[in-house]
């Protein structure tokens, strides 16, 4: 009788729960996918959002956002202003979902020496520019 009742009770009790669907859960790219194919999915991820983001028509409208995830390091790119907020995102979105465990599975890391730059626009649109040496 008390397992009768038991079952009963957990029964109606998870019948009451929420009726939202679980989240789905995030997806582990890392343990899916080649270190070749991490490193250019994250990249790919960020640098879609740079390209939709470079419009411009002054050099204020322009900033520089560095890209480094744990994948690679990186240089700062030149970025809309209005867009850096966004590229900053998908930098941290890509971060997690390819390289979170990108070094310890044994992938190659590597970071470029990198020159300092400033943000300038470029004929409408945005790039990076270096100082003559």
């Amino acid at each position: 009788m008390l397992k009768s009742l038991l079952f009963i009770t957990l029964g109606f009790a998870s019948a009451c729960g929420s009726s939202k669907p679980a989240p789905d859960p995030e997806p582990d790219y890392g343990s899916n996918l080649t270190c070749d194919e991490r490193l250019e999915g994250a990249t790919k991820e960020w640098s879609d959002v740079r390209d939709a983001n470079l419009t411009c028509t002054a050099d204020a409208d322009c900033a520089l956002v560095f890209t480094a995830t744990a994948c690679r390091g990186a240089c700062q790119v030149a970025v809309s202003a209005s867009g850096a907020a966004a590229l900053e995102a998908a930098v941290k979105s890509a971060d997690g979902e390819y390289c979170s465990s990108f070094q310890a599975d044994g992938c190659p890391f590597a970071t470029p020496k990198c020159a300092l730059g400033e943000a300038w626009c470029n004929a409408g649109s945005c790039d990076v520019r270096y100082p003559a040496r």
